[in-house]
């Protein structure tokens, strides 16, 4: 089954109320930088699917409210005495990657203080020439706080790992084994996560979609979702993909969220991923929205990201 959705803004009916009530957020988080990334591929000649289609989808529908983002006080779940979020940079040694594995850890309002809950765990993957405060700088502590503080989602972990070697052509690092094979165990082993692959989700933006794409079709039995923002898809994954598709079980492939902006240079390769998860019914969102391949497209639809990752974990 697939939802299949064409507009101007990005924004699913059912979540029209839900960017409404956090857009506030974008202006407490600011930075309003625009740099362009460059990814490492060349755009596909694949033509653009048609987009006439009506949306169909068997999802869950999504939150229609949180919090009140302009109030002074978050409510405060009971027994949580501070309701603070904390970010922690960390490392790991990774024996593939020959050097450690810089990431940053974002843990929910009140998790010090309630540290035993299984918690989701979603991974954001950042583009070319950027590093894991990308996603701080789009807004997303400010939004994860809102979903920790309704009690319409589950809280979740959000782990930020930061690609070094980013100028390094995808078919010459080992940077999804790392993340899959050394980062996620070590998440697992040093928190209270849930480890069940509805609770995971992966997202990427740019070269990062592609890595969450490859990661995420690659260890089906590890994640539950995947989100591809303006995906930068690299030509021998989207060879692979109809193969891995042909072969495996529909309900164990994960569910995945495709965007990408019309100006996009890399739009054919985010249409060409959208249409062969069409053709193997995989269950999948495409939203082709207005804007180019920069920040502040990114920053735009990042409610949008949030509240499809949390929807997922209601």
């Amino acid at each position: 089954m697939t939802y299949v959705k064409e507009h101007s803004m990005g924004i699913p009916i059912p979540l029209r109320i839900l960017p409404a009530a956090l857009a506030a957020v974008f202006f407490v988080a600011g930075c309003r930088i625009a740099p362009t990334l460059t990814p490492t591929i060349a755009p596909s000649s694949t033509p653009i699917p048609s987009q006439t289609a009506s949306p169909v989808s068997t999802r869950t529908k999504f939150p229609t409210s949180v919090p009140n983002p302009t109030q002074t006080l978050l409510p405060t779940p009971d027994g949580c005495q501070n309701p603070e979020r904390s970010v922690l940079e960390q490392q790991i040694s990774s024996q593939i990657l020959g050097e450690p594995l810089v990431y940053r850890v974002y843990l929910p309002p009140c998790f010090l203080e309630k540290p035993a809950k299984p918690y989701p765990v979603l991974y954001l993957l950042h583009g070319q020439q950027q590093d894991a405060t990308l996603w701080e700088r789009l807004g997303v502590m400010d939004l994860a706080d809102q979903v920790a503080l309704s009690d319409m989602t589950q809280p979740y972990i959000i782990v930020m790992p930061t690609e070094r070697r980013f100028l390094v052509d995808l078919q010459d690092t080992e940077y999804d084994r790392a993340i899959a094979e050394e980062l996620i165990p070590a998440i697992d082993a040093a928190y209270p996560t849930c480890t069940d692959r509805s609770c995971r989700a992966i997202g990427g933006i740019s070269r990062g979609g592609a890595w969450a794409v490859r990661i995420g079709f690659s260890h089906p039995e590890l994640i539950g979702y995947i989100g591809a923002h303006s995906p930068a898809v690299f030509g021998a994954e989207l060879s692979r993909l109809p193969v891995l598709l042909s072969q495996a079980d529909l309900s164990e492939i994960p569910v995945v969220y495709i965007d990408t902006g019309r100006s996009d240079i890399y739009r054919e390769s985010a249409a060409k991923l959208e249409s062969i998860l069409t053709e193997y019914r995989s269950i999948h969102e495409w939203h082709l929205n207005e804007g180019q391949h920069e920040f502040q497209y990114w920053q735009d639809h990042i409610t949008d990201y949030i509240s499809w990752y949390s929807a997922n974990w209601r």
